[in-house]
């Protein structure tokens, strides 16, 4: 997100982490992070310690003259997660008015985790065409959700829809992290596949589909249902000899942003990468 010369990268743990360049390749400094302590409502809404709660997937938007923080919280056992919002008028952390307010829960945790949504991820998207406000989630389970959001409130005001999910493509049970853009009259899916965090032998990768509304369906370019049959994707980068593990992206207009694991380096550190989003034949690539 670029607020004046600045462009801001917040990331997982450690209160949310801050990052900020003049430039999306860097050189890197550190900021403040965006909260000193876990926040009470992750507390009570997961009913476990804060000691065992992270902060993560933190997704900035800028809406209405006002900077939007969609995070998630998330306890050690799988599916005690649950997703908050706060806001900011503005990134800069040497103004007198920065300062972010805590709204507390949107999406609270599911109790049937493994038959229904996770709520992990979350990735706002304003439709273009409509001036809705949507929000899309989840990992694992049944897979991506979307629902309307109350400007107002934050909370879903209609139908949750399940978009995406892994369906026969399984490898790690595995897709997490939606991204949704609009371009001539379609909508376009990023998510990541398969095996993340886990260095040379993470298997990640960025896939999606093209559909016609936010909520889907989402196609392939053989016209199937996103992971409705083996392969029954769009692949936007698998990675190569050096970059293993492309995934967890956001889209930042029409700039993509990544992380892989370097080969050369075994894996570690994990790099940023930034490329475009381009269109050709009613089709997303990523060049």
């Amino acid at each position: 997100m670029k607020e004046g010369s600045k462009y801001w990268v917040y990331g997982t743990n450690d209160g949310i982490t801050t990052h900020y360049a003049t430039s999306l390749t860097g050189t890197w400094t550190q900021g403040k992070p965006v909260f000193s302590s876990i926040p009470s409502w992750c507390v009570s809404s997961l009913g476990v310690a804060a000691s065992t709660i992270g902060l993560w997937a933190p997704e900035l938007y800028y809406y209405k003259s006002t900077y939007y923080l969609f995070y998630s919280c998330a306890g050690a056992s799988y599916g005690n997660a649950a997703i908050g919002w706060a806001t900011n008028p503005t990134l800069d952390q040497s103004s007198s008015s920065y300062k972010w307010t805590d709204h507390g829960v949107i999406i609270k945790p599911n109790p049937n985790s493994y038959t229904s949504y996770n709520p992990i991820d979350p990735a706002p998207f304003v439709d273009p065409a409509t001036g809705k406000f949507w929000l899309f989630w989840g990992s694992f389970s049944e897979g991506i959700m979307a629902s309307q959001l109350s400007t107002s409130t934050m909370k879903p005001t209609g139908t949750v829809y399940n978009v995406a999910n892994q369906g026969s493509y399984k490898l790690t049970n595995n897709v997490e992290g939606a991204s949704v853009i609009y371009n001539g009259g379609y909508y376009y899916l990023f998510v990541s596949l398969d095996k993340c965090c886990a260095g040379v032998d993470s298997t990640y990768k960025i896939a999606g589909g093209r559909a016609t509304k936010p909520q889907g369906p989402y196609y392939d370019k053989s016209g199937r249902v996103v992971g409705s049959a083996y392969g029954a994707w769009i692949f936007y980068d698998l990675g190569d000899s050096e970059r293993i593990g492309p995934g967890g992206q956001s889209i930042y207009g029409t700039t993509i942003i990544n992380h892989y694991y370097p080969k050369s380096t075994s894996g570690w550190p994990a790099k940023f990468q930034t490329r475009g989003i381009c269109f050709s034949g009613g089709w997303a690539s990523i060049c």
